[in-house]
């Protein structure tokens, strides 16, 4: 028997838009007490204050309330990424279960059952961080490369 027990607390969010109208991308600088580092607002969002909330949800993963589109022609001082905004967990266990049979001195069967995301969880993908999207502070889609509960079942003649 062998397992693999993976566990990420979730990647930094940063607010992002793709429309940038009325700023000029190389004007920001902005800086935060609540940040790591200086990071550049390129996105044309206005952050009142720390969007972070104690219990996200897919339906609501920040408070979208303090975030506001920015007024065209107007600077941002704010920063775009906050410490303890980080997008969803990833939590997964996968597991092996192995034997080996001898059949004759040289033969052997080995039967094998592998189950992966052992627990079924479903891991969100980051949430929406562009303040003109509909869904806004939604997670709206399972993170790529995550599935359900498999399980596949091999067998190997060894001679």
């Amino acid at each position: 028997m062998s397992g693999i027990y993976t566990y990420n607390s979730g990647l930094p969010l940063r607010i992002g838009s793709t429309s940038t109208t009325g700023t000029s991308q190389s004007s920001y600088n902005a800086t935060s007490s609540l940040s790591a580092a200086p990071i550049s607002n390129p996105t044309g969002a206005l952050v009142s204050a720390d969007p972070a909330i104690s219990n996200p949800t897919m339906g609501m993963w920040f408070n979208t309330s303090v975030i506001k589109v920015l007024p065209a022609f107007t600077e941002a001082t704010n920063a775009v990424q906050y410490s303890n905004w980080t997008g969803p967990r990833f939590v997964n266990v996968d597991l092996s279960l192995a034997k080996q049979f001898p059949i004759r001195e040289r033969l052997r069967l080995e039967l094998r059952i592998d189950a992966f995301n052992v627990p079924n969880t479903l891991t969100p993908a980051n949430p929406i961080t562009s303040p003109t999207n509909t869904n806004f502070g939604k997670s709206i889609d399972a993170a790529a490369g995550t599935y359900g509960r498999q399980i596949q079942y091999s067998g190997k003649f060894i001679f």
